[in-house]
Formats: structure tokens, sequence, C-alpha cells
């Protein structure tokens, strides 16, 4: 949640960092709003996100458009400059007024980074973290002069866990437990007055340290990784995205579908990252649209669930904190099967037709389906009035005749997975 309140003429501030009035907010689709310097717009500080999550002056409001017309004179002073300033006690800030007009250190972002690092150990359950690493909290430089030592216990009997090392403001650092999940779990959040160190995949065997961010929060991009999902089943209700940009669910997998998403931790994340998904099983998997508890959820093409055919991949952008949105629709492929025999002793009297059920398991109730008789069989095909009406359903199509056709007859199938 993004909470902005209005502090005096001259200053806002955004989640208790004070800032001058010279923002402006941007309409973002029809749901969302970004906020950028008037002056400068490669300062953005809030990216694109839904109106829902912004609480000004301690009201939510219901709509995009209340959101914008009640931040506009909260962001923004059209003549803050010298034009404003209406005697020397604001130049000087001399206390007259109580209004200081200029950003001073006080009012610029609390920056919290990794200066340096100097490695750490990991053996058996024991991290061993090196003397002097140098961080900042909130603009206060800390360091460790001597070794720090940190028990990492073993995940419980088929459990996975999720830890976080965090360096305080007490210049040490402390293990952050996540919490024990057979599949999917997620890390605990970063606590206040800390910054994040490295983050530990823990299982009831393996402790796996991942790489420590240094700077301004960022991790060297890894744009050709590849992480693959191996035993995973069912629905998956809140896909985990970790470091990697590519994900390969193996044929060792049975998962039929997908609800949402959600980093495993937010110095994963950024927008503009790309997201891809290969699906390696032989059955498809169905992303929902706009569904389920992650944070983000996915922005489909045309609005609707889509479905994820064997060695077919789907791709997404990271729109902001709450959305993928899928950037490449997959054409519809087709599936061409040749020297199909529809049997004559197939065909079953139904409401006045004869209807014959064909089952393949490339079919779908979404699939368009279409049926080129083979020559050897026309005179068959229109003794019996076969009908251009063709049903499908999972696994199956069913066709239509007015007369029961005294032959068999030979048919190229045509699957347009859709």
């Amino acid at each position: 949640m993004h909470l902005i309140n209005n502090i005096n003429a001259k200053t806002f501030s955004h989640n208790g960092i004070n800032y001058v009035k010279n923002f402006i907010v941007i309409k973002q689709g029809s749901t969302n709003i970004a906020i950028h310097n008037a002056y400068d717009t490669k300062f953005q500080l809030v990216g694109s996100t839904h109106f829902s999550q912004f609480q000004v002056n301690g009201v939510v409001y219901t709509s995009q458009a209340d959101l914008m017309a009640n931040l506009v004179n909260i962001l923004f002073v059209k003549n803050l400059g010298a034009g404003a300033i209406s005697n020397t006690s604001e130049l000087i800030n001399d206390g007259a007024d109580g209004i200081n007009p200029f950003v001073t250190v006080a009012d610029l972002p609390s920056a919290n980074k990794i200066l340096n690092q100097t490695g750490y150990n990991l053996s058996g359950e024991t991290l061993t973290i090196n003397a002097d690493w140098i961080w900042l909290i909130a603009n206060q430089q800390y360091t460790n002069d001597d070794v720090v030592e940190i028990n990492v216990p073993l995940a419980t009997s088929g459990n996975t866990r999720i830890d976080l090392i965090v360096a305080d403001n007490n210049n040490t650092f402390q293990r952050i437990a996540g919490t024990e999940a057979v599949d999917n779990a997620i890390a605990p959040p970063v606590p206040n007055n800390t910054i994040q160190a490295t983050l530990i995949v823990v299982t009831d065997g393996i402790i796996e340290a991942e790489p420590t961010p240094v700077g301004d929060l960022y991790l060297e991009k890894a744009d050709e990784t590849i992480g693959y999902i191996g035993s995973s089943s069912g629905v998956m209700a809140n896909f985990i995205l970790k470091k990697y940009t590519n994900y390969i669910i193996t044929d060792s997998s049975s998962v039929t579908q997908i609800n949402s998403a959600s980093f495993q931790s937010p110095v994963f994340s950024y927008v503009g990252k790309r997201i891809r998904i290969t699906n390696q099983q032989s059955t498809p998997i169905l992303f929902k649209h706009n569904f389920g508890i992650g944070v983000l959820k996915f922005d489909l093409v045309n609005g609707a669930d889509y479905r994820l055919f064997p060695d077919e991949t789907i791709s997404f952008i990271v729109q902001d904190d709450y959305t993928l949105i899928q950037v490449a629709e997959k054409s519809s492929l087709l599936n061409q099967i040749t020297g199909i025999t529809i049997s004559s002793a197939g065909w079953v009297l139904n409401a006045g037709l004869y209807e014959y059920e064909y089952s393949n398991s490339n079919i779908y109730s979404s699939s368009i389906v279409s049926i080129i008789p083979d020559n050897s069989s026309v005179d068959t095909i229109i003794e019996a009035q076969i009908l251009p009406q063709l049903d499908s359903s999972n696994g199956m199509v069913k066709i239509y005749s007015k007369n029961e056709p005294t032959s068999n007859i030979t048919i190229t199938l045509n699957i347009l997975k859709n």
C-alpha cells in the first residue's frame, strides 16, 4: 500500500518520506496510475500500480479517476520556485515560518544497500559470515567487525523452507525463518531496519544459499537462466518465481493448472522482466486469467484463460507489482492426422441423426476441428449426407450424418489448438 499525505503547501509524504510538490500523476490504462517527477520523468516515484493500492490522506478511493483528481494538488504546485517565496526566511530557513522549500538530506529517500560484502561459507547447518561487511540502513553505515555464525536447521521431512539472512542496525546478522511447505515455499518479508544479505533455500537434506545483491538492491541480469520444475502435480495455486527468467515444467511433472504467481524474494523482480514458461509435459496446462492467491495475476490475451500445450512456451513481462502481462500470443497450431478410418459399425442414431465419436488426446473443447475425406470415400459421404458441423470436447470430436454410412470412411483430421 502506498501511503500519500499532504504535509504543507510545498511538500507531501510518500510512505513517510517527504518530497517537494513537483510530481505528476500519469494514467496507466483503465485502472493503474504512475507518479513521476514533473521535470525529470526518468525519476519515477511509483511505477504502474492499481488505484486500490493507494491511501491518500487516510482515504482509499474506489476508482482511478477519483484517485487522480485527489492526487493532483497534493503532488504538484505550479509555482513552487522563486515565485512562491514570500520572504527571506524561506530562503535561509531560519524557522520564522517553519517551512523549508528546499530538499535537504533529511528529505532524501532512506537508502538501504550492501556496500561491500566479504563472503560467507555454508558448512552443514552453519552459515559463517566473514568479517568486514559494510551496509547502509536509512543512510547510516554499519559493519561487522567479527565473523558471525548462524545456525540454519534442515526442514522437516518432505518440506522446503526459505530463510532470509539479514544485516541489521546492530552491526550483525540474523536469520529470518520462513514457513515450511511441501511445495512452493515463500520467503518471509524483510523486517524493518534490516537489509537482505542472502536468501537460503532449505530442504530436509540440502541447504543452498543464493547470491548476495550488492548496491541498490539489484541482481546481475540473468536473461538466459533456466529453472526446472520437476515434481509438481495438479493445480499450482501460486507459481513461485525465483531468480530465473526461463522455467521448464518437465515431463516428470503433471501440472494441470497454474492460477497465479509470486516472486520468492523482491530482489528477483523488476518492471520489464521477461518470464517464459515452457511445458514439456505430455498434457496441457491451463493458465487462469486474473485469478488466484499469488501476488502476481496473469493478464492473458483477450482476458480469457489460456491453455499451454505440450512443447510450447508462454511469455510474460512484469508490468508492475501485481501483474504478469502476456506479451506474445502463441499462434494456433495445426495438428494434422492422416489415414483415419471411420468405421461403418461405429455410428449411433440419436435424435434423428447418426453420430460418430472419434477420440484423440490432442482435441480439447476449445479446439477447432475439421475433416477432409479421402477421394475413395466421397461416394459414401455423399450417400450418407455427412454434415459439416463437428462438436469438439476434451479428448473427442463428434461427427454427424443424416443417413447411416454403409462403408468405412477414410479421412484426414485437422486440429487447430485455439
